[in-house]
C-alpha cells in the first residue's frame, strides 16, 4: 500500500511540476517563435520528466519503466525537433518582414527618383539647395555636383568627413542619384574611382543620366543591397553613406560587408540618424516614419556597438545635431507620420539625432 502511495505521490509531483514548466514555457515562447516552436519545449519538457519519472519508478515498476524511460526519450527528441523547426519558420517570417519594408523603401525612393515625391530622409520640401547648406554642404561642393543629383534625402556631409584624398577609391552606400559620389569623384581625381550602390533602379538609372549628361566619367553604378554588396574583397579605401543604413533592417549584415570590402586600413565615414531614446510605439510602427529614416535608427550605443561587433576599429560616433527639419504645418506624409506619433509637447528632436560614424579596418 505504501508502495502505491509513492507511486501516486510521484506521479502527481511530476504531472504538476511539468504543468508549472510547460505554462511558463508556453507564455515565454509563444509571443516569440508562435505556436510550432512553443510546442517544442513543451513536448521536449514532458518527455524529460516522463524520462525521469521512468528511471524514479523503477524500484517498484520493473516492468514498465523502460516504458516510461523510453517515451520519454521520443517526446524529448520530437520536442527538439520542433523547437528547431519553429525557429527556422520564425527566421523565415522575420526575412520576409524585412522583405516587405526592404520592397516599400524601394518602392518610395523610386518614386522620389522619378519626381513623383519630393521627400525621404529629408521630409524638408523641395528647396534642395538651402537644405544642403543646412546639413553641411558648401556653395562650392553645390556647384560641383549636378543639380538633378541633389534630391535632399541626405543628414549630413560624408564626403567632407572622410577626408579624401587623390587616387583613392570610395564607396557609397545607398548612393541615390549620385550626389556625394560626384562630389567625391572630383576629390579623387585624377585617377581615383568611386562605386554608389543602390537598391532602387530607378535610382541608378537617374544617376548614370546625371553622370553621362556631366560627363563624370570616374563614377560607377551597380544596383545592388548594402547588405550584400556587389563589390570586392579588400578593394576600397574609403566608405561613406548618407542616411541610409538606418533603412536597412540587418544592420550588423552591412558593416560586416562593409569590412569585408575596404583594403586593410581602410576607413568609414558615415552620416545617419541615432535615438537618444526609444520611439514611441506609433512611430516604430509607422512605415512612412521608416522610410522616412527615423523609425529604423538605434540607440547610439547600440550602433557603435554593431559596427565595433563588425571588426572596424577606434570607432568614433559624434552627435552633429537634431535630425529633425520638419515644419509643423507640413503636408508631407512622411512628415505627419512623425508628428501624429508624437505627444502634444514633444518634438521629433528629443528622439532622433543625426550623427557621424568613423572608424577603419
Amino acid at each position: 500500500m505504501k508502495k502505491i502511495v509513492s507511486w501516486f505521490g510521484v506521479i502527481g509531483g511530476v504531472i504538476f511540476s511539468a504543468a508549472g514548466i510547460i505554462a511558463s514555457t508556453c507564455v515565454t515562447c509563444a509571443t516569440v517563435c508562435g505556436p510550432v516552436c512553443c510546442a517544442g519545449p513543451v513536448i521536449a519538457v514532458s518527455g524529460l520528466l516522463v524520462g525521469i519519472l521512468g528511471v524514479g519508478l523503477s524500484r517498484f515498476l520493473h516492468d514498465y519503466s523502460l516504458v516510461f524511460i523510453v517515451l520519454g526519450a521520443i517526446l524529448l527528441a520530437y520536442g527538439i525537433y520542433l523547437i528547431m523547426r519553429g525557429r527556422k519558420s520564425k527566421r523565415k517570417r522575420d526575412n520576409m518582414d524585412g522583405e516587405k519594408i526592404q520592397n516599400i523603401v524601394r518602392e518610395a525612393y523610386g518614386e522620389i527618383a522619378q519626381g513623383q515625391k519630393g521627400c525621404g530622409c529629408s521630409t524638408c520640401g523641395p528647396d534642395t539647395k538651402t537644405f544642403a547648406k543646412s546639413i553641411g554642404y558648401s556653395e562650392d561642393e553645390l556647384k560641383t555636383a549636378p543639380d538633378e543629383s541633389n534630391l535632399a534625402l541626405g543628414c549630413g556631409n560624408p564626403t567632407a568627413l572622410a577626408s579624401l584624398k587623390a587616387n583613392e577609391v570610395v564607396l557609397d552606400l545607398g548612393s541615390g542619384a549620385g550626389f556625394d559620389c560626384f562630389l567625391a569623384a572630383a576629390k579623387v581625381r585624377p585617377k581615383g574611382k568611386v562605386i554608389g550602390v543602390d537598391m532602387t533602379p530607378e535610382m541608378i538609372e537617374k544617376a548614370e543620366e546625371n553622370a553621362r549628361k556631366n560627363r563624370i566619367e570616374n563614377v560607377e553604378f551597380r544596383l545592388g543591397e548594402i547588405e550584400n554588396l556587389p563589390v570586392e574583397d579588400n578593394s576600397v579605401d574609403v566608405v561613406i553613406s548618407n542616411c541610409v543604413v538606418n533603412l536597412s533592417e540587418n544592420k550588423p549584415k552591412v558593416f560586416r560587408e562593409v569590412y569585408r570590402v575596404l583594403k586593410p586600413h581602410g576607413r568609414i565615414a558615415i552620416s545617419d540618424i541615432a535615438l537618444l531614446k526609444e520611439l514611441p510605439k506609433k512611430i516604430q510602427e509607422s512605415i512612412r516614419a521608416y522610410v522616412g529614416c527615423v523609425a529604423g535608427g538605434m540607440l547610439i550605443d547600440e550602433y557603435k556597438k554593431i559596427v565595433e561587433a563588425a571588426g572596424l576599429k577606434g570607432v568614433k560616433v559624434t552627435v552633429k545635431g537634431s535630425s529633425s527639419c520638419i515644419d509643423p504645418n507640413t503636408k508631407d506624409p512622411i512628415g505627419k507620420a512623425f508628428l501624429n506619433g508624437l505627444e502634444e509637447e514633444e518634438s521629433l528632436a528629443e528622439y532622433a539625432v543625426s550623427i557621424y560614424v568613423e572608424g577603419h579596418k
